[in-house]
C-alpha cells in the first residue's frame, strides 16, 4: 500500500513586536541569530529536515521577507516559497499553502512548524514529529503537539486532554498526485466516512482566558488515532483549548496533570484539513479551492484581502470534530518575548545573559539580559533587567514590566509621528494686491 508523502510547512511571516528593538517589521524575529550562528528560521529548517522520510519543506512568509527568506534558506526550491499578499495570521496562511499542496501532491501528511521556537533536542523533536505524522496519515483527525508544562505560565494556551484514544485502523491508500487542472483537486475534500467535519462552535473573537470545548459529533471516538507504542507515546483526544489563563487557573492546570501547553505545531492530512475548512471556515476553504484549481493570484487575491486576520486555533482547531494530541517529549519554548530569550541564554555565575555581536560588559549586576548589536554596552549595579540596544532603538525594562511593552511601543510610535510634524503655527497666507491706477 503506497504511503502519503510527508511535507513540512514552516510559518515565517510574523513581526515579533515583543522582541523590539531586535525584532522589527524590517527584520522580524525569525531572522535573528539569538543563540549560535543560525537564525531561528534556519534552525527550524534543519529540524524539519531531520524528520524521518520527509520529502519536502515549504515556507510561508510575507512579501517584505521573501528575499530575507531566500537568503537564509538557499536550498529552498523557489516553488516551495509561498508569499502571502498581506499579513493575515496563521489560518489564511495555512489555507493558502493547503491549496498549493493539493496541486503538488493531491494529498500529503503535513507537519506545521512556526519559525520562532526554541527546541534544542533535534533528535527528540524528529521522533515526536514522526509519531505525529504517522497518526495524521492514518486518520481523519488533526493532531497537535502538547508540551508538558514546567510552570504556571499565563502567556501560553493550554490543551485539556481526554482519555487515551483507541487503536488506529490501517492507513488509507494515498491518492495519485493531481495536476492543477484536475477536477479532483479543485473540488473540496471530504471525509472517508461521508460525515461532515466540525463540531463545537468556538468563537473566533473569544476573550483571553475563555475555553473552547471540542465538538463531539457521533463517530468521533471511533475515528480517534493512537500512535504505535503506549504510555506517553499514545495520542490522546483533546477535550478543549484554553487560551492564556490567569495565574490561579494556570497553577490548577499544572497540578492536574491533564493540561499541556499548546505549542502551535500540528500534523494532519492535507485532505482532512481541507475538509475541516469546508465545514467550519467556508471563506478559507474557498481560497484553498481556487489555489488548488490553479487559478492565477490575480483571480484569488481579492478573496485573500477579504479574509479576517485570525489564527488557525480559533478558525479551525477549536471547531474541528476530531483533534488529538501527542505529548511532545522534548524541551520547547516560544521565543516570543524577552523573558523567553532570558530563559535560554548562556548565564554567568550571577545569572546574567549577554547576547549579540557588539562588546558588552556587565558588572556588579545579577539577573540581567543584554543584547548589544552595532553599539557597545556597559551595565553596572542593576538587577533583573532587560537591555536591548540595536540600530533601531534601545529598550531598558525591568523583567516584571515587560507585559506593557506593546503599549509602550504604541506610545513611542505616536511620539515619532509627532516629531515628524512641522513645529509652530502654519505660515500666514501671502496676499498679492493688484496695483491701482487712475482711469
Amino acid at each position: 500500500m503506497p504511503s502519503l508523502p510527508r511535507v513540512a510547512v514552516i510559518l515565517a511571516g510574523g513581526e515579533g513586536r515583543r522582541l523590539w528593538p531586535a525584532s522589527t517589521p524590517q527584520r522580524p524575529k525569525q531572522f535573528l541569530r539569538l543563540f549560535g550562528g543560525r537564525t531561528l528560521l534556519e534552525a527550524t529548517w534543519e529540524r524539519a529536515r531531520a524528520v524521518p522520510d520527509l520529502e519536502d519543506v515549504w515556507v510561508v512568509t510575507g512579501a517584505p521577507y521573501a528575499e530575507l527568506t531566500r537568503s537564509a534558506l538557499p536550498d529552498l526550491p523557489a516553488e516551495h516559497l509561498v508569499i502571502e499578499p498581506s499579513a493575515k495570521n496563521t489560518a489564511p496562511a495555512l489555507a493558502l499553502v493547503t491549496g498549493y499542496l493539493s496541486r503538488r501532491y493531491g494529498d500529503a501528511a503535513v507537519l506545521v512548524l512556526p519559525a520562532d521556537h526554541y527546541i534544542p533536542d533535534v533528535a527528540a523533536f524528529a521522533a515526536a514529529a514522526d509519531r505525529a505524522l504517522a497518526v495524521a496519515a492514518s486518520q481523519d483527525a488533526l493532531v497537535t503537539f502538547g508540551i508538558e508544562p514546567t510552570r504556571p505560565e499565563t502567556q501560553y494556551g493550554y490543551i485539556e486532554l481526554d482519555e487515551p484514544a483507541p487503536p488506529a485502523p490501517p492507513a488509507p491508500p494515498a491518492p495519485s498526485p493531481a495536476t492543477p487542472a484536475s477536477p479532483a483537486v479543485a473540488a473540496p475534500a471530504s471525509r472517508q466516512d461521508g460525515r461532515v467535519a466540525g463540531g463545537g462552535a468556538g468563537d473566533p473573537a473569544a476573550d483571553h482566558g475563555a475555553a473552547s470545548r471540542m465538538g463531539s459529533g457521533d463517530g468521533a471516538a471511533a475515528a480517534g488515532p493512537v500512535s504505535a507504542g503506549g504510555g506517553a507515546d499514545r495520542a490522546c483526544r483533546v477535550r478543549r483549548f484554553v487560551e492564556k489563563p490567569g495565574p490561579e487557573q494556570a497553577a490548577a492546570f499544572l497540578a492536574s496533570g491533564r493540561y499541556l501547553w499548546n505549542s502551535g505545531m500540528f500534523a494532519w492530512r492535507n485532505a482532512v484539513f481541507r475538509a475541516e475548512l469546508e465545514a467550519v471556515a467556508p471563506e478559507l476553504a474557498r481560497l484553498a479551492r481556487r489555489v488548488a484549481a490553479g487559478e492565477a493570484q490575480a483571480a484569488w487575491e481579492p478573496d485573500w484581502h477579504a479574509l479576517p486576520a485570525i489564527s488557525v486555533d480559533y478558525a479551525v482547531l477549536e471547531r474541528a470534530r476530531s483533534i488529538y494530541c501527542i505529548r511532545a517529549g522534548f524541551a520547547w519554548d516560544d521565543l516570543g518575548s524577552w523573558l523567553a530569550v532570558d530563559r535560554h541564554g548562556p548565564r554567568d555565575a550571577h545569572g546574567n545573559v549577554v547576547l549579540g555581536g557588539a562588546p558588552a560588559v556587565v558588572q556588579r549586576s545579577s539577573g540581567v539580559t543584554v543584547l548589544a548589536e552595532d553599539v557597545p554596552a556597559v551595565v553596572m549595579g542593576v538587577r533583573d533587567l532587560i537591555l536591548a540596544a540595536t540600530r533601531d532603538g534601545v529598550l531598558v525594562a525591568g523583567k516584571d514590566s515587560l507585559a506593557g511593552l506593546r503599549q509602550a511601543l504604541d506610545a513611542l510610535a505616536a511620539r515619532l509621528r509627532d516629531a515628524e510634524r512641522p513645529c509652530g503655527p502654519p505660515p500666514a497666507p501671502v496676499v498679492r494686491r493688484m496695483p491701482v491706477t487712475d482711469p
